[in-house]
Parts: C-alpha cells; structure tokens; sequence
C-alpha cells in the first residue's frame, strides 16, 4: 500500500495547490473570522457565531466565483488576487441579515418595476 504523505511530488502539487488558491481560500477565512469575532462582539453565543461565520464563508464562495468569472469574461485577470479578500472581510462585515436585506430591497425594486406580485 502507497503512503501518498511520503511521495515528494505529492506536497509539491498541494503546495502549489496552496499557491495557486491562496486569495481565494484566505477571502473564505477572512470572511468567516469577521463574521465570527462579530458576532461574539454583539454577544450571541458560540454556536450562533460558528453558523454565522460559515454561512458568510458560503456567501463569500459564490460572490468570488461570480467575480472570477466575471474578470475572466472580460479579460481582467489581475484584480481578483486583491478583490477576493477585500469581499471576504467586506461579507464578514455585513452579515448574512443585511444581505437578505439588501437582497429583498432589490428584488422589492425588481417587483415594482416589472408589476410582479
């Protein structure tokens, strides 16, 4: 039986692995402690604070995607090293409650203007 842990090239592809995803794994974290250390700062308890950090974390996962996505469809490569951190903690520091907030308020817009009920 193999011990992949043992094979030199193994750590060398999760290293680069690391390298290759570090703002986007550090965007999740970011976001996730912000989310927790403010929670505990408003004083709900531990569990609360793990539920709301996690979800921030997912939150955070699918927004970085889009704009990865979205800087790949129009060719800006660069800008989502920086971008990618800066949504994490800016997605930690909202909140999952202001962001169904805002989300209601858009699609609120979206239903007066289209006349949808």
């Amino acid at each position: 039986m193999r011990m992949p842990e043992k094979n030199i090239g193994f750590w060398t592809q999760v290293f680069i692995w690391l390298q290759v995803n570090a703002p986007f794994l550090f965007g999740i974290l970011l976001a996730a402690a912000t989310a927790f250390i403010r929670e505990r700062k408003n004083g709900t308890t531990r569990k609360q604070s793990i539920f709301e950090a996690l979800l921030c974390a997912f939150i955070s996962v699918g927004v970085m995607r889009a704009l990865q996505w979205l800087f790949l469809y129009y060719g800006i490569d660069s800008s989502f090293n920086l971008l990618s951190e800066f949504c994490g903690v800016f997605i930690g520091f909202i909140g999952t409650k202001k962001i169904m907030g805002i989300i209601d308020f858009i699609l609120a817009i979206f239903r007066d203007k289209f006349g949808i009920n």
